[in-house]
């Protein structure tokens, strides 16, 4: 007789890695970013004139920046997991047990590294024809 795998009791199924967990978050949270971007450059979200179509336009932003604000958190939470290969708590703990200065020399270089990124990322976006 075929024995059946033992149930964690989990419905989730068995505790994924930590870097697969940060790979699936990135990927959700650059999809939901994509569509995002998408809807934001329709057409149809131009101003056409008209009260109520403007008060529509703005619920619209206000939901499209909420909604792109999540797939930010999400893409950082999936890039501190799959970089670090651990659970948030565990590198939140690793990160306070840094002395001062080390803290401070890398909170101040990831800082640099991405506001180079966002530089780069919007001169090549303006450059876009």
């Amino acid at each position: 007789m075929d024995s059946a795998p033992a149930d964690s009791g989990d419905p989730a199924g068995p505790e994924r890695s930590p870097r697969a967990q940060g790979l699936r978050l990135l990927v959700i949270g650059l999809a939901i970013g994509a569509v995002v971007l998408l809807a934001i450059s329709k057409p149809a979200l131009h101003y056409y004139g008209g009260f109520l179509n403007h008060v529509l336009i703005q619920i619209l932003a206000a939901i499209l920046s909420s909604v792109s604000c999540y797939s930010v958190a999400l893409v950082l939470i999936g890039l501190v997991l799959l970089v670090t290969g651990k659970s948030l708590k565990e590198a939140s703990n690793a990160w306070d047990q840094l002395e001062g200065y080390e803290r401070g020399f890398l909170g101040c270089g990831i800082v640099a590294l991405v506001v180079f990124l966002i530089v780069k990322i919007g001169l090549f976006w303006a450059s876009l024809p």
